[in-house]
C-alpha cells in the first residue's frame, strides 16, 4: 500500500492525472472527519477570556479607589472591547481555516 501511496505522491507534483487515477484505483481509504462542536471552542475560549479581563479591570479599578460609576463604565468598556476582539479573531481565525479546508479539498479531489 505504501507503494501506491508514493505513485499517487509523485502524480501530483508531476501535475499527471492519468498516474494519480491508476494510483487511486487501488488504494481505498476511508476518512472520519468531526464535523460537530465548531462553536464549542470559541464559546468556551471567549467566555474564560471574558471573565478573567473584566475581573481583572473591575478589580484594578475598585482597588485605585475609583468612584463605583467609574468602575461600572470601566467593566461595561472592557466587556465591549473583548467582545469585538474576541468575534474579530475568531472571524479571520474561521475564516483561514475554511480556505485551508477548501485548498486541501481541491487537493484531495484532484488525487
Amino acid at each position: 500500500m505504501t507503494s501506491k501511496i508514493e505513485e499517487a505522491r509523485k502524480a501530483y507534483s508531476a501535475n499527471d492525472v492519468a498516474l494519480s487515477i491508476q494510483a487511486h484505483d487501488t488504494l481505498v481509504h476511508k476518512e472520519m472527519h468531526k464535523t460537530e462542536g465548531g462553536y464549542l471552542k470559541s464559546a468556551i475560549y471567549g467566555g474564560f477570556d471574558g471573565i478573567i479581563t473584566i475581573f481583572a479591570i473591575v478589580a484594578g479599578a475598585h482597588g485605585s479607589d475609583l468612584g463605583a460609576a467609574v468602575v461600572i463604565i470601566l467593566g461595561i468598556s472592557g466587556a465591549f472591547g473583548d467582545g469585538l476582539s474576541m468575534g474579530l479573531g475568531d472571524y479571520l481565525s474561521t475564516k483561514s481555516e475554511l480556505e485551508f479546508n477548501a485548498t486541501e479539498r481541491r487537493r484531495e479531489e484532484w488525487e
